[in-house]
């Protein structure tokens, strides 16, 4: 990485004693997209970082210094407001909070995904019997209620069966018509709903 730069950035900076000599002149910048670019953003992160960051032998003594100083063992209060984690949502989970995830209902899961200061990421999911639904709070349910199946405020409906009278079969040895032409025509047998005619 260190050969991209030109030699003239990698000469320390020693006009001004209040910088860490291993602080790194940043390249000049025409337009703003060149500023905002790899090389002077990392010229630039670079003279921001620890002394002892930057006189690290080693990767992982770099990152044991950088974990030290920018790894606070408590999130600041700012870290804990705001939106919630994305990767938790993402995963079609919320955000609990506490460390568990309590049932409200339906199977709930952790995920291994965490949400911000720690919180539990949680999953829930609808386990209604088969023909049941789950319905929000307001909706009407024909049928009988439960509310132990379904995530949050919601309830497993399941429709009261309908009894479906069985297919007509029309008997009838002649023809089926709305009305006979003479009464006498009429005969008893089965028509579904019309008249056995002669």
């Amino acid at each position: 990485m260190i050969d991209l730069l030109e030699p003239c950035f990698l000469t320390p900076n020693d006009y001004n004693l209040r910088r860490d000599s291993q602080n790194y002149t940043i390249p000049r910048c025409r337009t703003v997209s060149y500023y905002r670019s790899f090389i002077p953003s990392v010229v630039k992160l670079w003279n921001e970082l620890d002394t002892n960051a930057k006189n690290a032998l080693s990767i992982n003594q770099f990152k044991s210094v950088l974990d030290k100083i920018y790894k606070p063992e408590i999130p600041p209060k700012y870290f804990c407001s705001g939106k919630r984690n994305f990767g938790c949502t993402k995963q079609g989970g919320y955000c609990s909070d506490s460390n568990t995830c309590p049932s409200s209902g339906g199977e709930v899961e952790k995920l291994s995904v965490r949400c911000k200061c720690g919180k539990a990421c949680c999953k829930c999911t609808d386990t209604c019997p088969d023909g049941s639904t789950c319905m929000s709070e307001g909706e009407t349910c024909d049928g009988t209620k439960d509310t132990n199946g379904c995530c949050g405020n919601r309830f497993c409906c399941t429709p009261t069966p309908v009894t479906t009278p069985p297919p007509c079969v029309p008997d009838c040895f002649f023809q089926c018509k709305d009305s006979c032409d003479m009464v006498d025509q009429e005969r008893e047998a089965e028509c579904c709903g019309l008249k056995c005619c002669t």
